[in-house]
């Protein structure tokens, strides 16, 4: 039996897939979203859950990071509560910033 590894199709249930997984289908929103921040513009992903945007993420980044640029993930789950004020959520971006 002759199985060409290209196709071979691993299944995976909830984070992102591998930079090098063959199962990663490439968008229109990877292209688009490369090219707004390469121009400098504010980029958002708003979409339902298990459909990609970690994977997207990290792909782009990793293409911006090859031409030197940095890059900056911010989970604004772990900055934001109900107790915090602004103050607070601006240290928190501030401080993932830098540290990053």
């Amino acid at each position: 039996m002759n199985i060409n590894p290209e196709l071979n199709f691993n299944y995976r249930v909830g984070g992102c897939l591998d930079l090098a997984s063959s199962n990663y289908i490439v968008r229109q929103a990877d292209t688009e979203i490369y090219n707004g921040l390469k121009k400098g513009e504010y980029c958002y992903v708003f979409n339902p859950r298990q459909t990609g945007k970690s994977s997207l993420r990290i792909r782009v980044a990793d293409q911006l990071q090859k031409e030197d640029i940095a890059c900056v993930e911010i989970d604004l789950m772990a900055i934001v509560s109900e107790e915090s004020n602004v103050g607070q959520i601006y240290a928190g971006i501030a401080q993932e910033i830098a540290s990053s």
